[in-house]
């Protein structure tokens, strides 16, 4: 029953409309990683709303329009983290063998960490500069950098193993 009223169930609804997310999410992103996450997320803030949200008329319209808003916010993070990194290429780190190696150091780290390390290190931003320019919370920076810090330790390790 997709009709809000106080008999509509949140599991019910997470069970109807959670494959059909997954799908409209992986279809925006393309990729059905991405797309479970939207469609979690999106069931989360319904959940958080469940009150109010229960009691629409058309859920499924709330929660895919609440999908569709996060994809957009996680393409517009995902272009402001590349142009980030292009600029930071280009400033900071100056001639081609320095560029090569950094390159090298960060290929083992996903996009974000990438990003953040190199604002971080490359152009010696602060945490709370990071968060601003990226507009995430000061704590993901923190809790980046420490991820992408771990993943060169175990590079490095790997690599100094294998010399």
């Amino acid at each position: 029953m997709v009709v809000g009223s106080s008999s509509t169930s949140f599991e019910g609804v997470f069970r109807q409309h959670y494959p059909r997310l997954v799908a409209l999410g992986t279809a925006m992103t393309g990729s059905v990683e991405a797309g479970h996450d939207l469609a979690q997320e999106t069931l989360l803030r319904a959940f958080d709303r469940w009150d109010a949200v229960g009691e629409f008329e058309f859920v499924g319209a709330w929660l895919r329009r609440v999908l569709t808003n996060l994809a957009i916010d996680r393409h517009r993070s995902a272009t402001s983290e590349a142009a980030a990194l292009a600029r930071s290429h280009t400033d900071r780190l100056g001639d081609a063998p320095a560029l090569a190696e950094w390159d090298r150091l960060v290929a083992g780290l996903e996009g974000r960490q990438r990003v953040i390390v190199t604002l971080f290190y490359g152009e010696d931003r602060s945490v709370e500069e990071i968060a601003d320019l990226l507009g995430v919370p000061e704590g993901s920076v923190k809790s980046s950098l420490w991820r992408a810090r771990q993943r060169l330790r175990d590079i490095h390790e790997t690599e100094a193993r294998d010399a």
